[in-house]
């Protein structure tokens, strides 16, 4: 397999693995870990869903993945977007019309600070200050859908990929531990594609890289 090959690989697997995380997840969630005993695919669990069904988390990350890969004019070759307004756009295509979810069936829940952040993009406010910047607004929201901000710019240096993950959570979640949350998420991704090897360097080196911006 040349490298090319497997950058293909690992950029699936990526998502893929979120997707597929996302959905063992769902059936437990809110539960306590003494609660939960045997994890197991088949569950429906906390919200009846049918097996194998992903969030929110997962269906925002693919709204976020298909803002940031655009097509070229022929339709030939990916390429490279960042665009918030249209990050918006995909996340309020989600809320309204159940976009990115597994059966169209369209959200079945919702943290609160993405809730007031649809609110405020449906209300005009633009989408770099849709997300609250309040303390009580912090959560992992953002966080949870970022990974295709590392995917689509593997190749960009720290500093504009940390800038693209804070503006990115800022659409819905502004608050300056989450945006840096993102953005050491996204540092430590990019480093993972390229030495999927070497967690403990990558991660030391994605700290070194934020620390030092």
């Amino acid at each position: 397999m040349d490298r090319l090959e497997q950058e293909a690989e690992r950029l699936a697997g990526a998502v893929w693995g979120h997707l597929v995380g996302d959905a063992l997840g769902v059936p437990y969630e809110f539960r306590p870990p003494e609660a939960i005993g045997e994890v197991v695919f088949s569950a429906s669990g906390t919200h009846g869903q049918p097996p194998g069904t992903w969030s929110d988390d997962g269906a925002l990350m693919l709204a976020l993945l298909d803002s940031v890969v655009a097509w070229d004019a022929d339709g030939s070759r990916a390429v490279a977007r960042f665009d918030l307004e249209d990050q918006g756009r995909r996340i309020r295509a989600w809320y309204e019309t159940g976009a990115y979810t597994p059966d169209g069936d369209g959200v079945f829940d919702i943290g609160g600070a993405t809730f007031a952040a649809v609110r405020a993009l449906q209300d005009g406010v633009p989408a770099e200050r849709a997300g609250s910047t309040k303390a009580n607004a912090l959560g992992n929201g953002s966080l949870m859908r970022i990974l295709p901000v590392a995917l689509a710019g593997r190749r960009e240096d720290d500093a504009t990929l940390v800038g693209r993950a804070s503006s990115a959570s800022a659409v819905t979640h502004g608050e300056p531990l989450a945006r840096a949350a993102c953005a050491m998420y996204v540092l430590l991704a990019r480093r993972l594609l390229d030495r999927p090897d070497e967690p403990v360097a990558a991660l030391a080196g994605a700290r070194e890289a934020l620390v030092h911006l």
